[in-house]
């Protein structure tokens, strides 16, 4: 749940950011590609192309923004991982010293806990 949380706030800021930056050439009138010798205006002479290129853009950036804030999120896990954790300190409990009534907890199983109480 914590993932899924922050992979989206993740990507809405970097959508954000990337709406900032990209959106005046997303909507811009007059594109000058300099392809080779002739340089031509995209927008105008290849609409079509110029539209695709917009919706690519878009399905990538949403990609890649997904795919770094995953890649943020192991990079956060792996050294919050490491850093030192408290240890909870467990109470051992003394046996009482009551001939007739004692309890037993076997080791001898890691799968199963076998508790055997003995009374009067």
């Amino acid at each position: 749940m914590k993932r899924i949380l922050f992979t989206v706030f993740v990507m809405v800021l970097f959508c954000l950011i990337g709406y900032q930056i990209f959106f005046p050439l997303y909507e811009a009138n007059h594109i000058i590609v300099n392809y080779g010798i002739h340089p031509f205006d995209i927008v105008n002479e290849q609409p079509v192309l110029w539209k695709y290129a917009k919706i690519w853009f878009c399905f990538s950036y949403l990609f890649s923004s997904y795919f770094f804030a995953n890649l943020f999120y192991q990079l956060a896990h792996h050294f919050f991982q490491f850093l030192p954790k408290k240890e909870r300190k467990i109470k051992q409990i003394h046996e009482k010293k009551q001939p007739n009534s004692y309890s037993l907890i076997s080791p001898k199983q890691k799968e199963k806990l076998e508790l055997f109480i003995r009374g009067k």
